[in-house]
């Protein structure tokens, strides 16, 4: 029996062991040593064929779990489209032919463009007839964490070093990095997209590669350059909302990637990791007590019944009197409130929904994905991810969740929300998805 004991929670602190072990690498996502240099294991040159038998070249990236290999690359727009064929060059060895007219498929791989705006933010998201040993998935990070002033390197294969290379080289030690710093975070309004300016240079050919940070962390891609050392990048939080959507409609089949939400504890997924550690300690735990149990005497056993022959579990004391009556569980857990309470709505004050008002009897949940949501906006909603928030009415009034929107809800036009916490909404306030282009108010129906 003590050999039974002991075993099962000996496996569990050897798997722990196993896991914690690998949590440096996995928060890192591309290894050991120098985070920026290790990103360039993750950057790939893109090939577009055009109709007319012309070709376009820029940059991509793999995401996915960092530092494991992929089949999702993302790159800018304007690379890929009106394209009757799109390529990931691996290798100086991509050609067959001196220019470039024949591929040699032993180091290319054809890729599909799963999703491209019809006109911005310019970004499309790629997929490729295989996972690509060759390269790296480097983490994502909102934009929102990085900060101006700080350092960022841009990454790719700018145009400029081909004439050092004497052709379009495609080889990872030929991608060029180079340093600079954020300017500040932008709203460019000619193009409706929320930008990063940097003054680190960035040449035709880098279009589509990652702006990362210190420690490898993709928060924009590069793509326009204006001269003076003033050039944009499009903030990665685009990315990181259509690569949820594509997830949730099944185009991207069990697809993670690593998704940075605190710089200081390194990735949500350790976040996950730790998680599980907890459940699998908490488990270890219980067993011991169910074997420590499984040696008491019969007669300690017979006394886990009360007096008429039910479980401990089944009794009821006081504590069950006083317990509010509640209506059904909603579908996220939550109790929805008896009957009888204040009866409050939303009312659309700008954007898709102005001048519209909603009952709120229970949950309403906003977002652009009609399968799950109540109030459903347009797929090109700048701004609203594809299950962005939720208003829940409680014995208290009412509460507001953000449920890790990309662009974050904001309660009376300046305090942004925790993602996954619920904050009180009362009568009178306003909240916004992603912008104040997009606002609510919550009003008392008589109101």
């Amino acid at each position: 029996m003590k050999k039974r004991l002991f075993a099962f929670p000996l496996a569990v602190c050897i798997l722990l062991c196993c896991i914690l072990t690998a949590l440096p690498a996995q928060a890192a996502g591309t290894g050991g040593g120098n985070a920026v240099s290790n990103a360039r294991n993750g950057v790939v040159r893109i090939l577009a064929a055009k109709p007319d038998g012309s070709a376009s070249l820029g940059s991509g990236f793999a995401v996915g779990r960092a530092g494991e290999s992929s089949a999702v690359f993302v790159t800018n727009k304007h690379v890929v489209e009106n394209s009757t064929a799109v390529y990931l060059l691996l290798d100086d060895r991509w050609s067959e032919t001196e220019d470039g007219s024949a591929l040699n498929m032993e180091y290319v791989v054809r890729c599909d463009v799963v999703y491209e705006p019809e006109t911005y933010p310019d970004y499309a998201v790629l997929l490729a007839d295989r996972i690509v040993t060759e390269r790296v998935a480097l983490p994502l990070m909102p934009a929102a964490l990085a900060e101006p002033g700080e350092t960022i390197y841009a990454i790719g294969f700018p145009a400029v070093s081909d004439q050092v290379t004497a052709g379009y080289s495609a080889n990872v030690d030929t991608v060029t990095v180079t340093a600079g710093t954020i300017s500040r975070m932008a709203h460019m309004a000619e193009t409706d997209t929320d930008v990063i300016q940097i003054d680190a240079n960035i040449n035709h050919g880098n279009s589509g590669g990652p702006l990362i940070t210190e420690e490898g962390y993709v928060i924009g891609l590069n793509t326009y350059g204006y001269g003076d050392n003033i050039n944009l990048a499009v903030q990665s939080d685009y990315v990181i909302s259509r690569l949820n959507d594509l997830v949730d409609i099944g185009i991207l089949y069990e697809f993670e990637y690593t998704l940075i939400t605190d710089r200081a504890e390194g990735s949500s997924m350790v976040t996950t990791v730790l998680i599980c550690v907890g459940l699998l300690a908490a488990a270890a735990v219980v067993a011991m007590l169910i074997l420590r149990r499984n040696r008491k005497p019969a007669s300690a056993a017979g006394q886990q019944k009360d007096m008429g022959g039910r479980n401990s579990s089944d009794r009821k004391g006081d504590r069950g009197s006083t317990f509010p009556k509640t209506g059904q569980v909603d579908e996220i857990g939550e109790t929805q409130p008896a009957e009888g309470l204040e009866e409050l709505r939303l009312v659309g004050v700008n954007g898709h929904f102005a001048g519209r008002r909603f009952a709120l009897t229970g949950a309403l949940r906003l977002g652009r994905l009609p399968d799950k949501n109540d109030l459903v906006f347009p797929a090109d909603t700048t701004g609203v991810s594809g299950v962005h928030c939720v208003v829940r009415l409680t014995s208290g009034g009412a509460t507001l969740t953000d449920l890790g929107s990309s662009f974050g809800t904001f309660l009376n036009g300046q305090n942004k929300l925790p993602p996954q916490q619920s904050t009180a909404l009362k009568p009178g306030d306003t909240f916004a998805l992603g912008s104040q282009r997009q606002t609510f108010r919550l009003e008392r129906k008589n109101s």
